[in-house]
């Protein structure tokens, strides 16, 4: 319950108004909207919402953690002064799917606040009002640099090549061991 009380004059004499508002209903909305974040804190994936504008509203842990931004640097600032990518063609045809499918998919360079560039998986879902229309972004990203970018290293490659060798002398031993056993006998010298 919520009161709020002041004097006021009333017929020429000061009097109080008090008013009483229930705000369990609100309350409860609070609680569930701060569990949430934190539930979303708790991933790995970098969590951002944004409005239609491309400002961020909410910007999660993993956001911080991929990115290198925290979310009092992220959030009210615009996507695109944190990633400036100098070409918009890309991000506008997502954008336009966004709009027209409700959702996007794709792959994304990205640029870290130390500079570090990484691949992202982007997944991008509009989030709509009581009425439809639309509202929000909610983009959640993953980096995948290191599985695209990935190649077998040097020791890796030698291990391969010399378990291959082994196999195929495995394979050539156990044919001369499955052979019939005439096969096998010395031939005759000299009849």
């Amino acid at each position: 319950m919520e009161v709020l009380a002041r004097t006021i004059t009333f017929n020429g004499h000061a009097a109080k108004l008090a008013l009483s508002n229930d705000i369990t209903a609100r309350k409860m909305a609070e609680d569930r909207v701060h569990e949430q974040a934190t539930l979303l804190n708790l991933a790995h994936d970098a969590i951002f919402a944004q409005d239609l504008e491309g400002r961020i509203k909410f910007w999660n842990k993993g956001a911080e953690t991929l990115y290198g931004w925290s979310s009092a640097d992220a959030v009210d600032k615009t996507t695109a002064e944190l990633f400036p990518t100098g070409k918009p063609g890309p991000l506008e045809a997502a954008r336009r799917e966004l709009l027209s499918k409700g959702e996007w998919n794709g792959e994304l360079n990205r640029q870290t606040r130390d500079g570090r560039k990484v691949i992202i998986e982007s997944r991008w879902t509009l989030l709509r009002d009581e009425q439809g229309h639309p509202q929000s972004i909610l983009v959640i990203e993953a980096d995948i640099t290191e599985k695209k970018n990935w190649r077998p290293s040097s020791s890796a490659l030698k291990e391969w090549k010399a378990s291959a060798r082994w196999r195929r002398a495995w394979r050539m031993i156990s044919t001369i061991f499955w052979l019939p056993s005439s096969f096998l006998q010395e031939p005759c010298v000299g009849t």
